[in-house]
């Protein structure tokens, strides 16, 4: 499988590469107006999962991933949840690649777009993932 990101100018039909996300098989959300983030996955698609996370901003004049702090835990098939102050949240997700996954990740945590860091809080009573 190929983890390269694309970017289509509607405009011209034409479409650019834009390099591969440092978490490239992970969930991704976009918290700001042209601003991407992945999280998670695995390494290529297979584990180890990793904590990774990446950003890029497509409005910039030549968008490219960066690297930003990483999760306190590796996840995979988790969610992403803009909160209403802007940050993000993750939830869930197993901490291998599988559809039958029994052991999950149930610690939340959020991430705040300012200092591109993330924070523990509470867990979850039950995992939830794929």
């Amino acid at each position: 499988a190929s983890y390269q990101s694309w970017l289509l100018n509607v405009a011209t039909s034409n479409w650019t590469p834009l390099g591969q996300s440092p978490a490239a098989a992970g969930t991704g959300v976009m918290y700001r107006p042209g601003k991407v983030m992945m999280t998670g996955g695995g390494t290529l698609g297979v584990d180890p999962v990793t904590r990774n996370t990446g950003v890029i901003d497509l409005t910039a004049g030549s968008p490219s991933w960066r690297q930003v702090g990483s999760m306190a835990y590796g996840r995979s098939q988790h969610n992403l949840v803009i909160l209403p102050d802007g940050k993000v949240l993750v939830i869930g997700g197993a901490n291998e690649v599988s559809l039958i996954a029994t052991n999950g990740v149930k610690p939340a945590e959020i991430w705040d777009p300012d200092t591109e860091t993330w924070t523990t809080v509470a867990s979850m009573a039950r995992s939830r993932m794929y």
